[in-house]
């Protein structure tokens, strides 16, 4: 009987890393099925070349290619990345990561449409991570079957979506895929910052706040975080009731801090060209009409994704 005991004994022992692993493959995946559709779709992507700003910024550019110190001075630095006298942007970890694939490409555009595809495919299984989250607090009496497919449906609506196109097959445009990375993965920190308590929620908050900066550095577009962690804190998180909303403020400080310098770094790099206009040429009714149509465009062309081009011109006179 001792024998037999001891038998049946090592048997459970045994048994609870193999549930432990079987329940690790099942959360994980939803989000590398995402993963896999996302880089199949765009796989035609690889063979696209150098297009457009591609030739000003890659082919004749010599500056980033490498990790030397030159070549990080300038990366650090430089606003560079779109056409000359247009204006720029600050991205110093977009170039860094272009300085990665000039290490392992060369001037193969296959090696940088790879990393853009991988990249996004990235994208998508966070997305749905983060999706995932956010449907399971939003309806708490769902079972984790309904979840993950609500979660995996929005995932690949927003990596599927033809408006995703230009981010990812371009090369260029390494910038978007980089900077929704890094913004996706400090919206996960977060969230599971909220469900853990004293320091691991303390590093989790950190990590996210680290995470945000990098997006900053990749594209200054995902300054608006700190706003989309607000509103999440109301729904679905609800943790803005009975005086909690000093704390979620609290919270937002360093995330704020990040967008104010962001979005004065960006400002600064626009100014260098033409990319801002004048008050005399383009009022301020005219900059609020251009705003209120900008909404009203993308969540036309998000359900009506007809007629889509690469370039959509101002108007000469904007009434």
């Amino acid at each position: 009987m001792a024998g037999s005991d001891g038998i049946e004994r090592r048997s459970r022992l045994t048994a609870v890393p193999s549930d432990r692993s079987c329940g690790r493959w099942r959360a994980l995946r939803p989000p590398a099925v995402a993963a896999a559709l996302t880089a199949a779709v765009f796989a035609p992507a690889l063979w696209n070349g150098f297009v457009w700003d591609d030739q000003f910024n890659l082919v004749d550019n010599p500056r980033y290619r490498g990790l030397g110190w030159p070549q990080l001075r300038w990366m650090l630095t430089t606003n560079r990345l779109t056409h000359p006298g247009l204006g720029g942007q600050w991205i110093p970890v977009t170039w860094i990561s272009l300085g990665v694939d000039y290490l392992v490409w060369g001037m193969n555009p296959l090696g940088y449409h790879l990393t853009n595809v991988l990249l996004h495919a990235a994208d998508a299984a966070l997305f749905l991570l983060v999706a995932r989250r956010l449907l399971a607090r939003a309806l708490p009496s769902a079972g984790a079957p309904l979840v993950d497919l609500g979660a995996g449906a929005a995932a690949l609506f927003f990596a599927l979506h033809p408006l995703r196109a230009e981010s990812v097959a371009w090369a260029t445009e390494r910038r978007d895929v980089l900077s929704g990375l890094f913004f996706l993965l400090a919206v996960l920190l977060y969230l599971r910052a909220v469900d853990a308590e004293g320091r691991v929620r303390a590093r989790r908050l950190g990590a996210s706040v680290g995470c945000y900066a990098l997006a900053l550095a990749s594209k200054s577009i995902v300054m608006t975080l700190p706003l989309v962690l607000l509103v999440l804190d109301a729904w679905p998180l609800r943790r803005l009731g009975r005086g909690r909303w000093r704390v979620a403020l609290l919270e937002k400080l360093p995330y704020f801090v990040l967008a104010v310098a962001g979005a004065a770094l960006a400002f600064v790099a626009a100014r260098t060209g033409s990319a801002l206009s004048s008050l005399a040429s383009l009022s301020w009714p005219a900059r609020i009409a251009i705003a209120a149509h900008s909404l009203w465009f993308y969540a036309w062309k998000t359900f009506v994704p007809l007629t889509l081009s690469p370039l959509y011109e101002m108007p000469a006179r904007v009434d």
